[in-house]
């Protein structure tokens, strides 16, 4: 009893504020966790299902995704401007100019995602074969067919993303939670008839990629026009350009979108160093990637939230106060990750038994879940949940440069480094990944300890 009242004291003392309440932060974070979480194990349940289909499609499909993760990130960053300018309007009470800016995020998202979707749809076999040329042919067929269907359910997705930030930075954390799980509860039931019942493999995993999205898109929309009312969003709003909700998202977006092209093309890089190694190789990354995405859960709630809390502090203009929370809530994620690697540890070797992979894959799997199981709670917060509480705060450039120079300086020199000249295979990629943290987290700390990241305008006070 006494342990559980010391803890409460440490909560509320260090999460609790005027501005957003402890009670408030909980009812916020609670749907994302189980957002996260339930999103992290529909992921390795629907990789487990594609790995029946042999180790060529579990490879094609963790290859393909490496390019979706660079592209998707485009209109991605777009969402990402507009739930930053959300949610300093909300905190600075101002829910019509909210949902203005979220009508003018999916506008440009949509756009963009139709662009990136055609060239792709366009090019996805010369795409594939020059990033991937080294892997085998059936690897190829497959990656093409899967990449075809991906890109046609792009503007889908880009719908949803919008959304789903509107609805975050609103505070809105249950509807989106609900959003979320339906559109991979269904990714998963489509999974489960084309690939298990229909035999489709890679196709069917395709397919039911596009119609889910093709769903929640409607869903997302249909909610945020007739449920949200507050904030005032209306059919017409989507086609009216707006030159200064479009800088202030644009001046969060660009950045993120530039991080991301170069930051995601490393890890198209760096996935070319796998595919070098040979498809256990390739099979072992894939796997390790979907068991790191489940047990990296609850950081990635808290590297949501921050996006809220900060945006409210910032737009009450209570910068102090964010920088407070932002510290607390990343402390706050490196302690539950510590529990977290330690409850993993004796659960390992039965979740990596669901994917069928050989011994020569699972023993690779198996060193680099170690590797990130000890840094996780070491680094990872102060790498990714502070750079999202600065971005909040309107730092997009400066977070954006740090973040893709270590992407480039670190993770893909040591990633080679380490990885193929030494060789350590797939373990040394992974150990340069958790290194280049090491650079991030150290730098965005010493950021977040100056007056720079909050000096930025992004909305009309």
């Amino acid at each position: 009893m006494k342990i559980k009242q010391s803890v409460q004291q440490l909560l509320h003392r260090y999460l609790d504020s005027d501005i957003i309440p402890f009670s408030k932060i909980c009812a916020l974070f609670w749907p994302i966790l189980f957002d996260t979480v339930s999103v992290a194990f529909m992921s390795v349940l629907s990789s487990s299902m594609v790995s029946s289909s042999g180790e060529e499609a579990v490879a094609a499909v963790n290859m393909v995704e490496s390019v979706n993760l660079f592209f998707t990130n485009f209109y991605i960053a777009i969402a990402t401007g507009g739930t930053v300018v959300v949610a300093q309007y909300i905190g600075h009470q101002d829910h019509p100019a909210a949902g203005r800016a979220s009508a003018q995020a999916l506008l440009s998202a949509l756009g963009l995602s139709l662009t990136i979707a055609i060239s792709l749809i366009v090019f996805s076999s010369p795409v594939v074969h020059l990033l991937f040329g080294k892997a085998e042919p059936l690897v190829l067929e497959y990656g093409r067919t899967y990449l075809i269907c991906c890109a046609l359910s792009y503007p889908f997705y880009a719908i949803y993303q919008v959304a789903l930030g509107t609805l975050r930075g609103s505070g809105d954390t249950r509807a989106s939670m609900v959003l979320s799980i339906l559109l991979n509860f269904t990714f998963l039931a489509g999974n489960f008839l084309l690939i298990n019942v229909l035999k489709l493999g890679v196709l069917g995993s395709g397919i039911s990629l596009i119609f889910c999205r093709l769903v929640i898109s409607v869903l997302a929309m249909i909610y945020l026009l007739y449920k949200r009312r507050d904030l005032q969003i209306r059919l017409r709003s989507l086609l009216r350009f707006d030159p200064a909700l479009q800088r202030s998202i644009l001046y969060i977006g660009l950045p993120t979108a530039l991080e991301q092209i170069f930051f995601h093309g490393g890890k198209i890089i760096t996935q070319t160093f796998v595919v070098s190694l040979g498809t256990v190789s390739m099979t072992a990354n894939a796997v390790t990637n979907s068991l790191f995405n489940l047990i990296l859960s609850p950081a990635s709630a808290v590297n949501v939230l921050v996006v809220t809390v900060v945006g409210y502090c910032i737009g009450a203009k209570r910068p102090e106060e964010g920088r407070r929370l932002l510290r607390s809530l990343a402390m706050a994620a490196s302690v539950v990750h510590i529990g977290v690697s330690l409850l993993v540890l004796p659960l390992l070797q039965p979740l990596i038994g669901i994917y069928h992979v050989s011994p020569e894959a699972a023993a690779h799997i198996t060193r680099c879940m170690f590797i990130v199981m000890v840094m996780i709670p070491l680094i990872w917060p102060f790498a990714f949940i502070v750079p999202s509480g600065l971005r909040a705060a309107g730092d997009a450039r400066y977070t954006s440069l740090i973040a893709l120079s270590s992407m480039w300086l670190v993770r893909v020199t040591l990633g080679y480094l380490l990885g193929i000249v030494l060789p350590w295979n797939v373990e040394g990629i992974w150990l340069a990944m958790c290194l280049e943290w090491v650079v991030r987290g150290t730098i965005f700390g010493i950021r977040l300890r100056g007056e720079k990241w909050y000096q930025h305008k992004l909305i009309d006070n």
